[in-house]
């Protein structure tokens, strides 16, 4: 498909591909002028999302402490947390 394109490149005139490059161009600048993100006027205080409510939350039971942010390990191979729900035992189909 590509050796398709690239031969009806090599087809056109000098003529048809600098309008070609023109209209490429155009249309790549009206694309980004329409994907750019615009700021929006807010005239308060957003509301929090339910995570972040819950993080605050758990900020205000035990200040400055981090202990909800414990990774775990848990996966295939790894035993660390016990009955993963990845473990093969577990997975539907076996």
């Amino acid at each position: 498909m590509a050796d398709e394109i690239v031969a009806r490149l090599a087809a056109l005139s000098p003529g048809q591909r600098s309008r070609l490059v023109e209209q490429a161009a155009r249309l790549r600048a009206e694309r980004s002028a329409r994907e750019r993100i615009r700021p929006v006027e807010r005239g308060g205080f957003l509301p929090l999302s339910f995570a972040q409510e819950r993080l605050w939350f758990l900020d205000q039971l035990a200040p400055g402490l981090a202990l909800y942010n414990v990774p775990v390990a848990c996966g295939p191979g790894l035993a660390v947390c016990g009955g993963c729900p990845t473990s093969s035992s577990t997975r539907p189909g076996r």
